[in-house]
């Protein structure tokens, strides 16, 4: 099946069913088959669908450019895990590590941060100001 023969039937089942078919064409019918793939090629051979794409352009848009983002799924070659950074004698390094999971008996252990919530109600209204982030 050729192309003109594809847009053909697509244009006559959209006569058929929508108004905006119908008030495309008027209450004519659509062509015949030969009469539309003659029009077809004439379209195809002076590129009236390029012409009028561009004419549309020029008057919608003129020197604009139109930003787009295109994104792909090749794939990246690279590690799966980082490569270990040799040890360094950080602060981090000499504190003891945080115990996990529940105190010994008689351990006292540093009370955990309050949330911001808690935080939030005991200052001011010009404290909560100077936290806020500006995006």
């Amino acid at each position: 099946m050729g192309a003109d023969r594809g847009i053909y039937d697509i244009l006559v089942v959209w006569h058929r069913t929508t108004a905006q078919g119908t008030r495309l064409v008027g209450h004519k019918k659509v062509p015949s088959e030969s009469t539309f793939s003659r029009a077809f090629a004439e379209f195809a051979e002076h590129r009236l669908p390029e012409r009028v794409h561009e004419s549309l352009i020029k008057t919608h848009l003129g020197d604009a450019l139109i930003g787009h983002l295109s994104r792909d799924g090749t794939a990246i070659p690279a590690r799966e895990r980082p490569a270990r950074a040799e040890a360094e004698a950080s602060p981090a390094a000499t504190e003891p590590a945080k115990k996990r999971g529940r105190p010994a008996r008689g351990e006292a252990r540093p009370e955990a941060k309050s949330s911001p919530l808690e935080r939030q109600r005991q200052q001011t209204l010009a404290e909560n100001q100077c936290n806020w982030q500006l995006a």
